[in-house]
């Protein structure tokens, strides 16, 4: 009697219409039954079309736990969308039961079975997940590879650093039978596997997958591998001995971006110059950058070439770039040095200061004497423009040298009465680097009489010797005893009085440095007629 049941039920498995189809499904799996024909009908039902009632089916397999079921529902990976999630979820829950008919499941003829295979893979705990994912790289289904690399990862992730160096070798054993021309899919696959490590020992492999030889999915996912690869202490030249020659490939997004990146985490060594500089030739800017950059760190006089060939260029950005990486070598310096002696282009001997202003530490003090005096030369034939370089070195690199010269040279010239040509020199030494209350004091003096001396209130303001006498004034280490007396006979009674009277009128620090002045100008000129103003203008001071 209930055999006669079940096979009525069993029959309306194969009826016309889905819901009674569906039903009966349900029904047979709160049964639980072992019946033989009952589970052949459940098996049928699962290939059904509709995928309603293959699912329902599936689920009844699934409630009966039989072992011998899984082969079904591993066929049943294939099957519609709903019914293919319920036969995945089946089989994952049957855990390490399932595993002889999961691996037999990868060696399926039906794609859609292998995809299905490595998600149940994908849900189960165990290593045997992870053999199975580096198994189905070498499946010739595209998706199916992503499928088991993007598996892969994910387990990779959850890995100690003791599991990953035993995955690399295993990684590495399997490399050997991945051969490019028969399985470049796998290989490029293994590339990614290599990456997902995050271990420097695989760098080595990696570098190999970026051969000229190698197909370029194996290269790009080579590269990008290598990229996220800690390479602090990787070897720099294999490294870029394998890297640079990406860059004269025209695939920028795959291979010359990354290659890039890469390369400007290393320190190009000196026997790779001679490659380094012909990218400088290469058609794409950034690759020519990077060369630029590149070449710095060198060090070797074929670079300096490229650089100051670069430097001299009409780019702005590669004149940057070059003077940047001449700037971080100090090896360059004598180079550097000799160009600006024989530069022609002001603009261009000035953009060659600047750089060897930033590598002032290794200017030889000889050097920098000998630009100095190069630069005092200019000055002399009157040739300012040409001097600026030159003397914008000398002016970091042998600051004290640079003083006392320039000093010298501007105060015997305004000794000369010739406060224009001395205030060429004097000028210099307003800058940070090399003022002091002597060359100050001498510049305000050739300010002053350049300007002409006007007892005009306006005039007197507008005189641009004044802010300097100011800042004199306000100096505490620079009396006008000190300061204004050395140039009291160039001044003249006149030019005291009118420095005297215009600081008088001020207050503080200002007012007391004026009085010195009219003091200055009683001593130094006693019977002029500037004398005698000054000492009634002082005695009222005293009143």
């Amino acid at each position: 009697m209930a055999r006669d049941i079940l096979g009525q039920i069993c029959g309306f498995l194969e009826a016309k219409d889905a819901e009674l189809q569906c039903a009966a499904a349900r029904v047979l799996g709160a049964l639980k039954t072992d019946d033989p024909g009952v589970r052949e009908a459940l098996r049928q039902a699962a290939r059904s079309p509709n995928q309603m009632v293959a699912a329902y089916a599936i689920d009844a397999l699934a409630a009966r736990g039989g072992v011998d079921d899984l082969p079904h529902l591993v066929g049943a990976f294939g099957a519609p969308h709903t019914a293919r999630i319920r036969a995945i979820a089946a089989v994952a829950a049957a855990g390490s039961a399932a595993l002889p008919v999961l691996r037999e499941g990868l060696r399926s003829k039906d794609v859609a079975v292998r995809r299905g295979v490595l998600e149940a893979f994908s849900r189960l705990p165990g290593p045997e997940a992870l053999d199975a994912f580096l198994e189905a790289v070498f499946d010739p289904d595209e998706e199916t590879v992503r499928l088991a690399v993007d598996f892969a990862r994910q387990r990779i992730a959850g890995l100690e650093e003791k599991e990953r160096l035993a995955l690399l070798a295993r990684l590495r054993a399997i490399l050997r039978k991945a051969h490019p021309a028969k399985a470049p899919a796998a290989l490029a696959a293994l590339m990614k596997l290599l990456g997902f490590l995050r271990r420097p020992e695989a760098i080595p492999d990696l570098l190999a997958g970026l051969g000229p030889k190698m197909p370029p999915a194996v290269r790009k996912n080579a590269i990008v591998s290598v990229q996220h690869l800690d390479l602090s202490r990787s070897d720099a030249k294999a490294v870029a001995s394998a890297v640079l020659p990406l860059l004269a490939d025209s695939d920028w997004a795959n291979l010359v971006a990354p290659a890039l990146t890469v390369l400007q985490r290393i320190e190009v060594p000196k026997a790779l110059a001679a490659k380094v500089k012909a990218l400088r030739e290469s058609p794409n800017p950034a690759v020519r950058l990077f060369a630029t950059r590149a070449l710095g760190t060198t060090g070797t006089a074929q670079a300096c070439d490229a650089l100051l060939a670069a430097l001299a260029g009409a780019d702005p950005r590669e004149r940057e770039a070059a003077a940047a990486a001449l700037r971080q070598n100090p090896a360059y310096v004598p180079r550097l040095a000799a160009e600006l002696e024989k530069a022609k282009d002001p603009a261009y001997a000035w953009l060659l200061a600047g750089i060897l202003k930033a590598c002032r530490s290794s200017v030889p003090k000889p050097t920098a004497r000998r630009l100095l005096g190069l630069g005092l030369k200019r000055l002399a034939k009157g040739q300012e423009e040409q001097a600026r370089g030159f003397l914008e070195v000398a002016r970091y690199a042998a600051p004290q040298a640079a003083r006392d010269a320039l000093y010298e040279a501007g105060a015997a010239l305004l000794r000369k009465g010739k406060p224009e040509a001395a205030e060429a020199y004097l000028r210099h030494l307003e800058r940070d680097e090399l003022v002091t209350p002597e060359g100050l004091a001498a510049l305000a003096v050739s300010r002053l009489l350049r300007s002409g001396i006007s007892l005009d209130t306006a005039a007197r303001g507008a005189n641009p010797g004044v802010p300097l006498f100011l800042r004199l004034a306000r100096r505490g280490d620079a009396p006008a005893a000190k300061t204004v007396r050395p140039w009291c006979r160039v001044l003249g009674p006149g030019g005291l009085l009118y420095l005297g009277f215009h600081f008088l009128e001020q207050a503080g620090p200002e007012r007391a440095f004026g009085a010195e002045v009219l003091r200055l100008l009683v001593t130094a000129f006693p019977g002029s007629d500037e004398a005698k103003a000054a000492r009634q203008r002082l005695g009222k001071e005293k009143a």
